[in-house]
């Protein structure tokens, strides 16, 4: 006989977005159940890069989630940055204090905001492969142990969302796919005092690129991402790029001499938004990789995540003091993380057009390292703890580009 329970929201996936969810209407009492297919810790394939954004959407959020994440071991305060297309005199920018930027293993980190979620005793997490989703007079999530009804699903499953596929709130005309794989390595030679996040534009990347992300443990987080169009387009084989770069592109092969292979090369799928597109209907909403928040230009999607976690679980508030849970109500949450992030991410699509282009990312590179107006302007922003998309307009297109 199939276990049957109840309760206000359903939340499929325990990544960041989803716990985001669960921990912010945890707040507010309602009941909550999260459903994943893996127990946690569990392993998920990202850069790790922890930016300024998280931290801006942590202080939005109830409770000392910020000052808890500060007393995390695993984590690594990060330096600053280092860009380049020649990779054995990249651009260096500095970060001040006041500016935190981590490394810390997604294992450990949504680890971590799960257990922030599960300290409401209203807030509940079931291990469970999710076979069916409907939402006629609210929403059911039929699991192979359970069958879960509630008044509103949230998909936070991921890419290739489920809740997405089953309730027809994916389109591929609005977006497109990029692939990221990457690999973990001891003893890799980072050249440079302190830790910093290099990301890295040879030719063999482009359109994409290639990071090298230090990690606790002398360990560094190495990989590379492109658009899964061109990939398919001019048939790449994105692992052969990545150990072609790590073994005999200057100023990285030399790097990996010593270095040990901590594991295979893994690699993840990262829905980019190209267009307005449905994150919600009856009973539903979409957030995270689900609902295609990624940044487009750099892919990094932590923060965006959990800014659409906070945002669906104050649409979910007012639909369920309303008791509205229909498309057109819940559709106030696609406006509002559209407002919030569609500029952002026009301006960073524009930019990675531009960076297609091996042209332009050596013209880039090269204002960014001989322009010195140019580069302390990008200095000084990137030393404002409040740092934002703010600071990409069209004038700073044409200084990059010019």
């Amino acid at each position: 006989m199939e276990n049957q329970l109840s309760c206000d929201v359903v939340i499929v996936g325990a990544g960041p977005a989803g716990s985001t969810t669960a921990l912010m209407l945890g707040e507010l009492g309602y009941d909550v159940i999260i459903v994943d297919k893996h127990d946690f810790p569990r392993v998920k394939i990202c850069g790790e890069g922890l930016t300024s954004d998280v931290w801006r959407q942590f202080k939005k959020m109830p409770g000392n989630i910020y000052d808890h994440f500060l007393a995390l071991d695993d984590k690594l305060p990060i330096n600053g940055i280092r860009l380049g297309y020649d990779c054995s005199n990249p651009v260096q920018f500095d970060l001040c204090e006041n500016v935190r930027i981590y490394t810390c293993e997604r294992t450990v980190f949504d680890h971590f905001m799960l257990n922030e979620a599960l300290q409401y005793p209203n807030v509940q997490f079931i291990k469970g492969l999710v076979e069916k989703v409907e939402n006629k007079g609210g929403a059911i999530v039929i699991t192979n142990t359970h069958t879960i009804n509630a008044k509103i699903v949230v998909g936070a499953d991921g890419a290739m969302s489920r809740v997405a596929r089953e309730l027809g709130l994916q389109s591929r005309k609005t977006g497109l796919m990029h692939l990221g794989v990457r690999q973990y390595f001891k003893n890799a030679d980072l050249k440079q005092e302190g830790s910093y996040l290099e990301i890295l534009a040879p030719k063999p990347t482009i359109p994409g690129y290639f990071w090298l992300f230090p990690m606790t443990d002398n360990r560094v987080n190495a990989g590379m991402g492109m658009s899964s169009h061109h990939i398919k387009k001019y048939d790449i084989s994105l692992r052969d790029r990545f150990n072609q770069i790590i073994t005999a592109e200057p100023g990285v092969a030399d790097r990996f001499g010593r270095a040990t292979a901590l594991g295979p090369l893994q690699g993840q799928m990262i829905p980019m938004l190209v267009k307005p597109a449905k994150r919600s209907t009856d009973c539903a909403i979409l957030v995270g990789d689900a609902a295609t928040t990624a940044n487009f230009s750099t892919g990094e999607g932590i923060g965006p995540a959990i800014r659409s976690g906070r945002f669906a679980a104050a649409q979910i508030d007012q639909s369920l003091r309303q008791n509205r849970f229909d498309a057109g109500f819940l559709a106030q949450y696609d406006k509002k993380l559209f407002d919030a992030t569609g500029n952002e991410n026009r301006k960073f699509y524009l930019i990675q057009r531009f960076l297609s282009h091996e042209y332009f990312v050596k013209k880039m590179m090269k204002n960014l390292k001989y322009d010195v107006e140019l580069h302390q302007f990008l200095q000084q922003k990137l030393s404002n703890v409040e740092f934002s998309d703010k600071i990409i307009n069209f004038k700073m297109l044409f200084r990059l580009f010019r």
